[in-house]
C-alpha cells in the first residue's frame, strides 16, 4: 500500500493506466448511496441530508476539462489535484478544522484533509476513477473537553472527557495495491492499520466530525445554539449508521457536558455494548464516576481504557489527577509522565511539577515546568509557579 500525501503540492505516484472501458463511477455511488439513506432514515430525511462528496455541473465540467488531455491513471490524478491546490485554478487553503462537503470546499476554497478527500472523490468519480473513502485508524485525534477531576490548581478542571474525530482520506485500487490521497500537513509516512469505507459510513463519519468541530471549534454560534447543533449532528450520523460508536461517544460527551449524566452513561454503554475495545468510552464513562464521587469505579475504568489503548494521553492525566487528589502522589507522577510522553500539553507538565513538589523533587518540578513552557511561554500558572520556587524563566 501507497501513500500519495498532499500539502498544498502534487505527489508523484505510479499508477498504471486506466481501464478501456470508462464507467460513471459518481452517478453509480450517488444512486447506490441514496438507496442506502432511504433504508436507513427514510426517504424525507434522506432528502435532507448532505452528500460530502456532491458536486454541481460547473465542478463536474471543470474536472473532466482540465483532465481531457491526461492520459493514464497517474496524469489524472496528478492533474486533478493540481487544479484543487494550485494558487493559480482553485487554490484551496487547508485549515484543520474546516470540514465541508465537496461543493463548499469547491465554492469557499477552505477545508481540512475531508473536505479535500469530498471533493477529490466527487471529481474523481466524474472522470471514471474509482476513488473511496478510506478511515486510517492508526491516526488517533485526541482532544480534550474539559470537566474532569483536577489535582489542587484554583481553575484547574482535569481533562474530563475525549471526543472523537477520525482521519479520512482517498483510496485508489490498482492490480491488488491500495493507493491512498491524504490530503494532510506533515511528510509522506505509509500507513498501516485502515479502513476502505462504503459511503454511507462516509456520511456517517462526515456528520460525526462536523459535530465534533461545531462544538469546540465554532465561534459564530452561542453556546447554547452550539451545543444543540452539536447533538443533532451525532443524532444524524447514528440515523444514518446506528452502529457507528463514535457518535454515541460524542453524545454522551454532549450530554454530560449538558448536565445529563444519566444519559451520558446510557450513550457510552451504547459506544462499548457495539465496540467493547473502545477505550475512548471506558475513559470518559470515568469522568462521570468522577462526578458521582465514584473513584473506585473511575480508576478501574481508566485502567481499562489505558490497557486498550496506551496511545490517549489524556487517560493517563485523568489517572493521574485521581491519584494526586487521593494523595498518591508517585502513582500521580507516574501517569503524568505517561501523559508528557504522549501528548504536547503544558498542562500535562503543570501536574507532574506539581506531583513532584508533593514528593519533595524540586530540581525535577522545575525541569518539568520549563518543558511546560516550550509548549505555552505565557502559560500563568506555571509562571506563578516557577515565581513560588523562586525559579527565573
Amino acid at each position: 500500500m501507497l501513500v500519495y500525501r498532499i500539502f498544498l503540492s502534487a505527489v508523484v505516484v505510479a499508477f498504471s493506466a486506466l481501464p478501456v472501458i470508462a464507467r460513471d463511477y459518481y452517478v453509480e455511488s450517488l444512486k447506490h448511496l441514496n438507496d442506502k439513506l432511504i433504508a436507513a432514515v427514510g426517504p424525507i430525511e434522506a432528502g435532507r441530508i448532505e452528500i460530502p462528496f456532491q458536486i454541481d455541473q460547473e465542478a463536474i465540467a471543470q474536472a473532466k476539462l482540465v483532465t481531457r488531455s491526461s492520459i493514464g491513471l497517474q496524469t489524472k490524478c496528478r492533474r486533478l489535484i493540481d487544479f484543487m491546490l494550485n494558487k493559480d485554478e482553485l487554490g484551496i487553503t487547508y485549515d484543520p478544522v474546516a470540514s465541508r462537503t465537496a461543493m463548499d470546499v469547491y465554492q469557499e476554497r477552505i477545508g481540512n484533509c475531508l473536505s479535500l478527500t469530498n471533493l477529490f472523490i466527487g471529481m474523481a468519480r466524474n472522470i471514471s476513477i474509482d476513488a473511496y473513502y478510506v478511515h486510517v485508524t492508526e491516526v488517533t485525534r485526541f482532544s480534550e473537553a474539559g470537566g474532569g477531576i483536577g489535582n489542587g490548581s484554583s481553575d484547574s478542571g482535569g481533562s474530563g472527557v475525549v471526543v472523537h474525530s477520525s482521519h479520512i482520506c482517498a483510496g485508489i485500487s490498482e492490480a491488488g495495491r491500495v493507493t491512498l490521497v491524504d490530503f494532510s500537513p506533515g511528510n509522506t509516512r505509509q500507513y498501516h492499520s485502515y479502513d476502505i469505507l462504503d459511503d454511507l459510513a462516509a456520511v456517517a463519519h462526515f456528520y460525526n466530525n462536523t459535530g465534533y468541530e461545531t462544538a469546540y471549534h465554532s465561534t459564530g454560534l452561542s453556546l447554547e445554539a452550539r451545543q444543540e447543533k452539536e447533538i443533532q449532528l451525532y443524532e444524524t450520523a447514528i440515523r444514518i449508521k446506528p452502529d457507528f460508536f463514535p457518535a454515541y461517544n460524542n453524545l454522551g460527551t454532549a450530554c454530560k457536558h449538558r448536565g445529563d449524566a444519566s444519559r451520558a452513561l446510557q450513550l457510552y454503554a451504547k459506544a462499548l455494548e457495539i465496540n467493547p475495545r473502545f477505550a475512548e468510552a471506558y475513559s470518559n464513562r470515568a469522568s462521570v464516576y468522577l462526578g458521582m464521587r465514584k473513584t473506585k469505579e473511575a480508576i478501574e475504568e481508566l485502567k481499562t481504557a489505558i490497557r486498550l489503548d496506551g496511545s490517549n494521553p489524556y487517560s493517563y492525566y485523568d489517572l493521574g489527577n485521581v491519584y494526586f487528589s487521593l494523595g498518591r502522589y508517585s502513582d500521580a507522577e507516574s501517569n503524568y509522565e505517561k501523559a508528557s510522553s504522549r501528548g504536547r500539553n503544558s498542562d500535562f507538565y503543570l501536574s507532574l511539577a506539581r506531583a513532584r513538589i508533593a514528593l519533595g523533587k524540586r530540581r525535577e518540578a522545575v525541569d518539568a515546568l520549563r518543558k511546560g513552557l516550550q509548549l505555552t511561554p505565557d502559560d500563568s500558572d506555571i509562571l506563578k509557579l516557577m515565581q513560588s520556587l523562586g525559579e527565573t524563566v
